[in-house]
């Protein structure tokens, strides 16, 4: 190392003897800045003198006069005319010993040029995150050479220009080369920092010259495979130098000149080399760069490179507006009814909003990338373009983001990329453009927009129905048979209306009373059996015997309650022509001798027990070759489906078939006065209007449901729920016909033989299905989707 640094001295020692004194080349600087004055006699007070009881001024000098003493007048006038000052007065004494120190400070120029491109971070804007501006590991230009901390990294700095010097991957890969095209950018360079560099030429180039070709290695070396990489190197033989370094290099106070990146890139890039430009090295170890322009005359150095990519790939607009309101939190937006939806990443900040929805990229907060915010933001504020775009997108998160909460509202929709705790994001996102300004709010349209959803009330009202009342299909039960009893009270005008109670229950006494207490018990028992186990998880430690008791406990009331508490309408009939036995006759089939000797009650079939049975019996494996579900939950099963899953279906398919008999029956009455044709279509689309919306609802409830997976959540709620609609499609006009029309007693083997066929309609319907539309999404399975035979057949078993 020392031999490399001998060898840079050397030939910065003949680039300077070959281009004269090295102190010559310095530009007019703090030298002549305290330059002591000379001595000036005294002379008569320019701007009056002042007495001791406060006298008016006088003999004032007009802005634009001279009025020189005799003594000295050509000094005085040199050295005022010398300066671009002269309107300037000088007074007696003390006073204008210190006027003449002053005028050999001011400048004819602006302090700051528009060349300058690398500053330092004021203290306003630094005081909310010191060690984001300060590098940890290496230094990068002036401004924090020599520091201690530091010192490590200046052996490796040598190594790796040690190590680009063997390689020799050119012919003018070498320091004499190097000092040569670096010292030739010399001016250019110390132009491009706000302050006075104090290096002589020397240490300057030897500076720029390392730095560069650190970087330049650095960035080869990242572009190859660990395979390809030197175990011995420092950098990437530790897990966390590399980021840490990609972290310093992209620090406003540690940014070299992009021309000696460019200039030593181009130097060092073999002939052959066909892995493209700086740009696309940059790409690679920068994956956060995604450049738009490969052109790097615009770019400054690598902080200027990654917002010029940023700004280059954005699509959004300018407003030309420059009002703007703060948009409420997360939370707030999210129980406002606005939706979150993960956007493009091609570009961070194309933020939209349209139809409700807020579509915002992917962003990664990680401990490396904080600090490059706060640099980007920062760099903004000095930026003579005064493109504020990247603070603008902080403006964003900041009013997103006020608690844990709204950060989690973020997370769960995939936005946030986080591995901090919340409330650290909390914290971060809300100081992150502290103390800094900008103009033209880049999403000013886009909170217009939000705020102005927002206002209007029914958006709000739709997610308060949806959270309270539509989570999962108990509580969603328990609404709709609410409002179906409520409908059941509404009284006719006509007189047979008033002898049927109303518009919405049966005619018949005793199917009026089964079909009210299924309304009743359903929504209510399930409630109370899954309102306790779902929400506080006790499913987590069920085993197979516990959870054959809940769905003994879900279903089995169905017929203890009306076989003890006999309705006034069941009193004067037999068992076996009472509406309830009809439609629920599980309880006989599994326990046949609870009501003694009677055959024909042991031989009755339940519609829905038989529907609901055949479904889960051989349709479920329909659900796991076409629709890609399964079931992870201990239980015993039956033919591979969990016992538990034949009794929920039982009560709650009861609910859902009263609910279609108490609707269906109301647009029957509703358009009776209609011809045929339209009360057919009426009746068509309702029937799979409402067959959609169940299957929709359970779907959606039972996605959340952590032991019943799907491949594709998204095609599940949308296509696999039509596929499960089919079902109820066919099943509840046919279920209205029980024991409907006055007069018409069906007796048990009609119901039975009427749900066999009700399940074999629906069975052809979802083989169709498999066999011409096949999975809707890729199964472990899915080749039993075309193969001959139905799914339940020997071999065709899904055993997840």
């Amino acid at each position: 190392m020392d031999q490399v640094r001998d060898q840079l001295e050397i030939e910065l020692v003949k680039d300077s003897s070959s281009r004269g004194d090295i102190e010559d080349q310095l530009p007019v600087g703090s030298n002549e800045l305290y330059r002591e004055p000379p001595h000036v006699p005294e002379a008569v007070p320019l701007l009056g003198a002042l007495t001791n009881n406060n006298a008016a001024t006088s003999n004032l000098v007009q802005p634009g006069e001279h009025n020189y003493t005799e003594t000295g007048d050509a000094e005085a006038r040199t050295m005022a005319e010398s300066n671009g000052v002269h309107d300037t007065a000088i007074m007696i004494g003390d006073e204008q010993e210190i006027a003449y120190l002053i005028q050999g400070k001011l400048c004819q120029q602006a302090p700051t040029q528009s060349e300058c491109s690398i500053f330092r971070v004021p203290n306003i804007l630094r005081r909310h995150g010191e060690n984001a501006f300060v590098p940890d590991v290496i230094s990068i230009g002036p401004f924090h050479h020599g520091s201690k901390k530091l010192q490590a990294m200046e052996k490796c700095k040598l190594w790796y220009l040690h190590s680009l010097l063997n390689r020799a991957p050119t012919e003018k890969t070498s320091l004499q080369c190097f000092v040569e095209a670096v010292g030739s950018l010399e001016q250019h360079c110390r132009e491009c920092y706000a302050e006075e560099i104090d290096h002589n030429r020397k240490k300057f180039v030897e500076m720029m010259v390392v730095d560069g070709c650190f970087i330049i290695e650095f960035l080869r070396k990242d572009n190859k495979s660990d395979d390809e990489q030197d175990k011995e190197d420092p950098v990437f033989s530790t897990s966390w130098m590399r980021w840490q370094i990609v972290t310093d290099l992209l620090l406003l106070e540690n940014q070299l000149p992009w021309r000696v990146l460019d200039c030593l890139f181009n130097m060092t890039r073999p002939a052959d080399d066909r892995g493209g430009s700086l740009i696309d090295l940059i790409e690679y170890s920068f994956p956060f760069i995604q450049a738009s322009d490969k052109h790097s005359e615009q770019h400054k150095h690598l902080l200027d490179c990654l917002k010029n990519c940023l700004i280059g790939s954005c699509t959004m607009t300018q407003p030309d507006s420059g009002d703007w309101d703060p948009i409420p939190s997360a939370m707030e937006l999210s129980q406002a009814g606005v939706k979150f939806k993960v956007g493009d990443e091609d570009n961070i900040l194309n933020v939209t909003f349209k139809d409700g929805v807020l579509t915002i990229p992917t962003i990664s907060i990680e401990d490396y990338t904080r600090p490059i915010f706060r640099n980007l933001i920062v760099f903004e504020q000095f930026d003579p373009r005064k493109d504020h775009k990247f603070t603008s997108y902080a403006v964003l998160l900041d009013n997103l983001v006020n608690s844990s909460k709204d950060v989690e509202v973020l997370k769960q929709e995939g936005i946030l990329d986080i591995s901090a705790s919340k409330e650290d994001i909390a914290s971060f996102l809300d100081r992150l453009y502290n103390d800094t300004g900008f103009q033209d709010f880049l999403y000013a349209d886009v909170y217009s927009e939000v705020n102005g959803f927002c206002k209007h009330r029914w958006n709000r009202w739709k997610v308060i129905l949806k959270r309270d009342y539509f989570t999962n299909p108990w509580t969603a039960m328990s609404v709709i048979a609410a409002v179906l009893l409520l409908g059941a009270k509404t009284k006719t005008k006509s007189e047979s209306a008033c002898r049927c109670s109303s518009l919405w229950l049966a005619p018949d006494p005793s199917k009026r009373w089964g079909e009210l207490f299924f309304l009743c018990y359903t929504p209510f028992w399930l409630t109370l059996c899954l309102g306790i186990v779902v929400p506080f998880k006790l499913y987590e430690s069920f085993t197979e015997l516990e959870y054959l008791l809940l769905g003994l406990v879900s279903a089995v009331p169905s017929f203890l309650i009306p076989l003890l508490f006999v309705g006034k309408a069941d009193s004067y009939l037999s068992w076996k022509d009472r509406y309830w036995v009809k439609a629920s006759a599980f309880f006989f089939l599994v326990f046949p001798k609870t009501l003694g000797n009677n055959e024909n009650l042991t031989r009755a079939s339940l519609w829905i027990i038989i529907f609901s049975y055949v479904g889960n019996y051989f349709w479920t494996h329909y659900f796991f070759t076409v629709l890609g579900a399964s079931y992870t939950f201990p239980s015993w099963k039956m033919n591979n489906v969990p016992h538990t899953t034949f009794l929920l279906t039982h009560a709650c398919f009861l609910f859902y078939h009263v609910s279609s008999n108490m609707t269906l029956r109301r647009i029957r009455r509703s358009i009776a006065d209609f011809p045929e044709k339209v009360r057919w279509i009426i009746e068509a689309a309702w029937i799979l209007g409402l067959a959609y919306f169940i299957a929709y609802l359970e779907t959606l409830a039972i996605s959340n449901f952590p032991y019943y997976q799907f491949v594709d959540r998204a095609s599940m709620y949308t296509v696999g729920s039509l596929f499960y609609a089919i079902y109820f499609i066919v099943s509840f006009p046919m279920f209205l016909r029980i024991d409907e029309k006055p007069g018409d007693q069906w007796d048990l083997p009609r119901v039975a033989v009427d749900a066999l066929g009700a399940a074999m309609l629906v069975t052809i319907i979802l083989d169709l299905w498999r066999i011409f539309l096949g999975p809707i999404v890729p199964t472990p399975d899915s080749k039993q989707c075309i193969q001959p035979g139905l799914p339940w057949l020997p071999g065709h078993a899904n055993e997840s």
